[in-house]
């Protein structure tokens, strides 16, 4: 098999949306790396990377375009195409088709494909997908910048606990695999006694969740079973991130919600009267996350 037989095998494996097939299209050691991986993955990672795709996008497909060889070299130019109608970054579906034109660049020989570097616009899927992008370094000196997500039942008051998880992550294929447990969680979170919010954070390679309870008892709940205790198993089996913390903390103090006053502009404490002392209606208490 040549370099130019290898990389056909090795779209045919994309193409068969098979993650193990990419992986066995391969040479040993071979890795794939494009704008969103943060570095070179190769097997169990890079069939991570494959499956969290294909997760979001069932019906994937690429269209080879010009190929251009030099020995064990190659650049081939393609088009991928799908619907996105699973999840992805954690987000839901939006059940909207994409189109993605790019490059890679391919080294192949006899044992498989040696070394894959995509190029392509990395915000060319979320843009289509309606999805807000930012602009910003993974990290600037001791600053380090991120992504956040919020879920909320719509629970108002004031929480009397805050727990918290900080997992610390090794790769994208990592970081697509926590996104995709935490949607999970989350939605299980949403129908449990206390529950009052839930802020996701990602920087660097730190990944943050923060959730607000009514009672220090209600986070319990989170190991009585479901994907809260399917991803704690993950975390302490064997090769899944590089390490983590968890706790729960009791309200000490915690200050009364404060709503605007559309009438006359100030700031008021939110009662059951629900009446600033101008006389005017206040608005709904706000959630606390």
């Amino acid at each position: 098999m040549d370099a130019r037989g290898a990389v056909e095998r090795y779209f045919e494996a994309w193409n068969a949306r098979d993650p193990q097939a990419v992986v066995a299209s391969m040479a040993p050691g071979g890795t794939y790396e494009d704008p969103t991986t943060g570095g070179p993955v190769s097997g169990p990672a890079l069939a991570g990377y494959v499956g969290g795709l294909l997760s979001a996008f069932p019906d994937l497909a690429f269209q080879p375009g010009d190929v251009l060889e030099d020995g064990d070299r190659v650049a081939a130019t393609w088009t991928m195409t799908g619907t996105n109608t699973g999840p992805m970054r954690g987000m839901p579906p939006t059940r909207r088709a994409v189109r993605l034109d790019g490059m890679d660049i391919i080294t192949a020989g006899a044992d498989g494909v040696r070394t894959v570097v995509g190029f392509f616009d990395p915000g060319g899927i979320p843009r289509q997908l309606g999805m807000q992008i930012a602009v910003q370094p993974p990290d600037m000196g001791p600053v380090s910048f991120g992504t956040a997500v919020h879920v909320t039942p719509q629970r108002p008051g004031q929480p009397g606990a805050i727990s918290v998880t900080s997992l610390h992550i090794r790769d994208a294929a990592e970081a697509a695999e926590v996104q995709e447990r935490s949607r999970a969680v989350s939605r299980e979170m949403m129908g449990m006694r206390g529950f009052m919010g839930l802020l996701g954070v990602t920087v660097g390679n730190r990944m943050i969740t923060i959730s607000a309870w009514e009672d220090p008892d209600d986070p319990r709940q989170l190991m009585q079973g479901g994907a809260h205790a399917e991803a704690a198993d993950r975390f302490w089996g064997p090769d899944f991130t590089r390490g983590g913390a968890t706790g729960v903390w009791s309200a000490e103090r915690m200050n009364a919600s404060w709503v605007r006053c559309p009438a006359c502009g100030t700031m008021a404490v939110r009662t059951e009267a629900g009446t600033c002392r101008c006389g005017g209606d206040l608005p709904p208490a706000l959630p606390f996350l």
